[in-house]
């Protein structure tokens, strides 16, 4: 280990006051700040988000006797935050000082505090905004002709553009004020950047309407997004408390709400409100708080609250409360917090107290007639055969006539009948009587003896403190799912995923990930008291260990020689660890091990289930570097973490899929046969009964597939899948889901895959992720993925990261149409980071599958290049994808757009799919996908120089498909141009940010680096996006060289007077880039019609390692699709 020298300290080490130089520089002079510097200061601590800035202004409204709010927000606030209320107005004579600090109309002097009885008092609101955003105040009087219309920057009043006048201008307006807040924080650019997202902003925004909506009865409230007809949020102004409530955090707490009140003339307070009874709890309390009228937190309260409602309420139960509280305002500060969220009272804990006691009072009264979710008795379910009263028979029900829908029942008890029952019988029974000895892992005749050893408590601090911690990550619904689940079979022994009915939906599960989780809880119940499974002849446990570095060596195959290990050494070590513990091994564990080393047992956690014994040498292995022997509680832990792992069923190879039954090896089928019995009749009923099913399931372990509304037909007692069942599996195309449901199955299946290092298929587009790119990916995903036999989701990949999908304004009315949020989609940012890409995704693991391209490139293509499988693509052969893709496509022909060559090739599989109530709406979303690319590289199929046949084909089945959606109301110009005018709204992006938006990468010859932007505004658009030229340069470069560009080119395309026109910037960044521009100016300048741009005006074209030139390009046919080819041959 290498020691920095005292010389050289390292940064951050520790120095002798010795050792620091003298600072001999004279001392720096104190001066004032300047007057902006200090306003700016202020309005930062005042103005902290959006949603402060909105409270303000929500409070200003009320003030002015509004009875009606209307809330526009977009972007989270930080673009434009609007307010609109019909209050008293602004005079136009205090228009000049409306914005100046310290100016109100609601104190005079500071003894005013003490009676404060608004919600406004210091004037520093409206100051604080004007620094730090772009002011707007249109207001007008009772009393007032017209409106009058202001602007203000730094608390004065500025004019709205350049050279005209700052004084209010008259405008038509109804009574109230209207405020719009735009560019927040435009002036403080490290204030705007640490904002995350702005649909977490906006959720900040509706929950302070919320809140305010709630308390101001008389009040109506409305919230939206910019550019959105329908409201987030409305609260009409006749509402009750207990219908705002309803409308605003739902039935679920309006239903349980219990009034009142609470009141003490000694403490001068006054405080009533709702808050729900017992029969309502959820994991985090949420508290509405007002004190005289204004929102606020206290810490103190909300502890409070939680105290009372922790002998009502299970644990980990929280409930919902609004309290408005009025104190005497002489006992009051409201001056603590700059942002007023914070006050101080007297006789704090005496009024806390009080509330509490009259809560307490009201809950133990409503607790003597608490309710409870009931279910009538499901069909198969035995009705007592006696009463309480005596033996007379009970009256049967009167026989319901109403047929009930078939779509609607749903097996209730998988011993009534199961999906494999109406199987063909094999020979299962005879060929578990068979078992090769050591693979049987439960039997009838299994044989079990019974200790006199007492039950031990345990009361050790560790193992309460690790089952707490399961008890505070449960899953309520999760649960409750398990509790009541129907199993229906296995799907894939290999990934370990079976299927079970919940309700009228089908679920994936991971029934490893699930059985270890179990397992684990299971170490923690019974700690200290587990069985043995002993063995006649013990192993060595050297042996065992021995048998298990062999493997984990020839697996690992260390890459240095650092990563080699001598075995015996490992099992020296290991063994000699296991015999030094074997006291407390056995005390806790069960687990007997002789001073020799002989292992006489192991735990047994589940009577009737013992685990696979072929990981027996694998687990003993762990012991020793997994397990923390020298903290109690971390020793604990992973220890049962570990023995879960043990006793999770085994993987084993599929029985169709890849291989047939008869490649299978017989031991291989029989271990099979035993795992379906276990999973089947010992874990998922184990599940039913004692799992706590924790929020970690929710990833990835546990997958909604569909609802099973029309995927079953019952016909008297026989129940029979749609699709056709084979051998002792349920072997059957997924059934359908929507867009998103789909998205989110794909992204756990992908989290899955990275944690166990199971197989997975992909569907990519290429690097520059545009619309055709990111709309192929999904819809040719999404049709292979329901109509695969086997099931195998395949996992469509945005080839960009997650922060760069926002820049692809166009995906924005397309994603809205097809149900999808953004941050659905699966980007380069959920995979695994690249450094550990190649071990979480090894690729002899996944099959890639590419569309829009074929060719993999950048680091994807590094790593899984060879891992290709197919393609569907319109652009040149690149020789790269396998001439023989088996039972995959390999298309490369020319069309307008990829998603057409899509579209006709899935349409007989699209024909296939299964149809059911949703159908039309799953439908019409994967035609809006698949139609909007089609449009816009076609120029709505207008262009004849890019639509082809598979264009005109393709829409015209994408048509077809949403003429026949009953709710869907299409209109192809109108969709077209909706896209259309998304894809050219760049204007609010920075320069930068437009470089990235349609950005492709290729590395020809010796590692040259070539890369292409496309924009769709003009070379002086991008110009001016520069402070400067020089800074427009600095950009490019600093754009090139973060990619280690060697060439770099900028594509541009524009209309100007119904004239449409295409640009080419290109650079040469180095000598290898200079020579390949040059090249590509000889060759490629005829067939492009290149002329020179404004006479050449950013050309320089003198240096050997840095050219440039820019033309308007003649040749309007001609995309990047064709360019880039081009620049790639000219690379030398």
């Amino acid at each position: 280990m290498e020691v920095d020298s005292v010389e050289n300290p390292s940064t951050g080490s520790k120095r002798k006051a010795d050792d620091v130089p003298l600072d001999t520089s004279p001392p720096r002079r104190i001066k004032a700040l300047n007057p902006d510097v200090v306003n700016k200061i202020a309005a930062g601590e005042i103005i902290v988000a959006p949603v402060h800035a909105l409270k303000e202004l929500i409070e200003n409204s009320v003030d002015a006797g509004s009875t009606a709010l209307d809330v526009v927000v977009k972007d989270g606030g930080l673009k434009l935050l609007q307010i609109t209320d019909n209050g008293h107005g602004i005079d136009k004579e205090d228009l000049p000082i409306l914005c100046e600090r310290f100016t109100t109309s609601k104190l005079k002097s500071f003894e005013d505090l003490t009676s404060i009885g608004t919600y406004g008092f210091r004037g520093e609101a409206l100051a604080s905004i004007s620094y730090i955003a772009h002011l707007t105040v249109t207001t007008r009087t009772k009393d007032s002709n017209c409106a009058y219309r202001a602007s203000y920057a730094s608390c004065k009043l500025s004019p709205p553009k350049p050279g005209q006048s700052a004084e209010p201008k008259p405008v038509a307006g109804r009574q109230g004020t209207q405020i719009t807040v735009e560019d927040l924080f435009y002036n403080i650019p490290t204030r705007r950047r640490a904002f995350r997202s702005a649909s977490e902003e906006y959720n900040k925004i509706l929950d302070m309407v919320g809140r305010y909506a709630v308390h101001c009865s008389g009040v109506a409230f409305s919230c939206k997004k910019h550019g959105e007809s329908s409201t987030s949020l409305s609260v009409p102004q006749t509402a009750s408390t207990t219908e705002r409530i309803r409308q605003i955090h739902g039935s679920a707490v309006a239903n349980e709400l219990v009034e009142f009140s609470s009141a003490e003339s000694r403490f001068g307070f006054v405080a009533n409100g709702w808050t729900t009874n017992a029969n309502y709890h959820v994991k985090k309390t949420t508290l509405l708080l007002f004190i005289n009228h204004r929102s606020v937190e206290s810490s103190n309260i909300r502890k409070a609250i939680e105290q009372t409602y922790s002998t009502f309420l299970p644990k980990g139960g929280h409930p919902f409360t609004y309290l408005s509280l009025d104190i005497d305002p002489q006992r009051v500060d409201v001056n603590v917090h700059p942002t007023k969220r914070e006050v101080n009272f007297l006789n704090e804990d005496e009024i806390i107290e009080q509330i509490c006691i009259d809560i307490r009072v009201k809950l133990a009264n409503i607790d003597t007639s608490r309710t409870f979710m009931t279910q009538s008795l499901l069909p198969g379910a035995r009705v007592p055969s006696g009463t309480a009263g005596g033996d007379s028979p009970s009256t049967p029900a009167p026989k319901s006539t109403q047929k009930p829908y078939e779509n609607n029942l749903v097996r209730t008890d998988a011993k009534l009948r199961k999906i494999t029952t109406m199987l063909p019988p094999d020979s299962g029974g005879a060929e578990a009587a068979n078992l090769p000895q050591g693979t049987q892992l439960f039997s009838n005749e299994m044989e079990y003896e019974h200790s006199d050893r007492e039950p031990v408590t345990c009361r050790l601090v560790t193992i309460k403190e690790l089952r707490a911690a399961v008890r505070d990550e449960m899953h309520n619904n999760l649960t409750e799912m398990f509790a009541s689940h129907t199993f229906v079979g296995i799907v894939d022994e290999r990934r370990r995923l079976a299927a079970m009915q919940s309700g009228v939906k089908l679920f994936l599960v991971d029934y490893g990930m699930v059985s270890s989780e179990y397992f684990y809880q299971l170490g923690l119940t019974d700690f200290g008291n587990f069985g043995a499974i002993r063995f006649e002849v013990p192993p060595k446990i050297q042996d065992l260990l021995r048998i298990a570095a062999a493997h984990e060596k020839e697996r690992m195959q260390p890459a240095c020689e650092e990563d080699e290990f001598d075995i015996e050494d490992v099992v020296e070590v290991v063994s000699a660890q296991l015999i030094e513990r074997r006291e407390m091994l056995l005390e806790y564990f069960t687990i007997e091990i002789s001073p020799e080393g002989d292992l006489i047992s192991i735990p047994l956690l589940m009577k009737g289930y013992t685990p696979s014994l072929a990981k027996l040498p694998r687990f003993l292995l762990r012991l020793g570097p997994h397990v923390n022997w020298t903290n109690e509680k971390k020793c604990f832990d992973t220890f049962l973490r570990e023995l879960a792992d043990f006793y999770v069923p085994e993987q084993l190879p599929p029985s169709q899929g890849e291989g047939s039954e008869e490649e299978i090896d017989e031991e291989i089928r029989q271990r099979r046969n035993v795992v379906r019995k276990a999973v089947e009749e010992k874990l998922f009923p184990a599940f039913s009964g004692r799992l706590i099913a924790t929020k970690a399931l929710m990833k990835g372990a546990v997958l909604e597939v569909a609802n099973l509304k029309g995927l079953y037909r019952l016909e008297g007692m026989k129940v029979r899948p749609i699709d056709s069942v084979t051998s002792n599996n349920l072997v059957m195309a997924l059934p359908r889901a929507s867009l998103n449901s789909f998205l989110a199955t794909a992204k756990a299946t992908l989290n899955t895959a990275a944690q166990h290092a199971q197989p997975i298929t992909f569907v990519v587009g290429n690097e520059s992720a545009d619309l055709d790119s990111i709309c192929s990916a999904i819809a040719y995903a999404y049709v292979r993925t329901y109509t695969s036999i086997p099931p195998n989701v395949h996992v469509p990949i945005a080839n960009v990261p997650a922060a760069d999908v926002s820049l692809r304004t166009e995906l924005v009315p397309i994603l809205s149409h097809a149900g999808i949020k953004a941050s659905e989609l699966i980007t380069l940012t959920d995979l695994p980071h690249p450094s550990k890409r190649a071990a979480l995704l090894s690729p002899e693991k996944t099959r890639w599958f590419l569309v829009d391209h074929n060719s993999l490139q950048g680091e994807l293509g590094q790593l899984y290049g060879d891992r290709v499988v197919g393609c569907i693509d319109h652009h040149d052969e690149e020789n790269k994808v396998p001439k023989d893709c088996g039972p995959e496509p390999r298309i490369i022909e020319k069309s307008g757009s990829c998603a057409s060559l899509i579209v006709n090739h899935c349409k007989e599989a699209w024909d296939k799919l299964t149809r059911g109530d949703e159908a039309a709406n799953y439908d019409s979303a994967w035609a809006r996908i698949a139609m909007a690319p089609v449009l816009i590289d076609t120029a709505n199929l207008k262009n004849k120089d890019k639509t082809t046949k598979h264009d005109t084909t393709a829409a015209e089945t994408l048509e077809k498909i949403l003429r026949n959606s009953p709710s869907v109301k299409y209109d192809r110009d109108r969709y077209y141009t909706e896209i259309n005018d998304a894809k050219q709204a760049i204007d609010d992006l920075s320069l930068n940010d437009i470089l990235r938006k349609d950005y492709k990468q290729w590395t020809e010859g010796q590692g040259v680096n070539l890369g292409i932007s496309s924009a769709v505004k003009d070379i002086n658009f991008l110009l001016n996006k520069a402070d400067n030229e020089e800074s427009f340069w600095k950009e490019i470069h600093d754009f090139a060289e973060t990619r280690k560009l060697s060439v770099c080119g900028v594509m541009t395309t524009s209309t100007h007077n119904g004239q449409f026109g295409r640009e080419l910037l290109l650079l040469g960044l180095d000598e290898a880039g200079v020579k390949a521009a040059n090249k590509f100016e000889e060759t490629a300048s005829e067939e492009l019609g290149l002329q020179g741009w404004e006479s050449g005006r950013l050309d320089n074209t003198d240096s050997k390692t840095q050219w440039r030139r820019c033309w308007v390009q003649k040749s309007l046919g001609m995309s990047r699709k064709q360019v880039g080819p081009l620049l790639r041959k000219s690379i030398i």
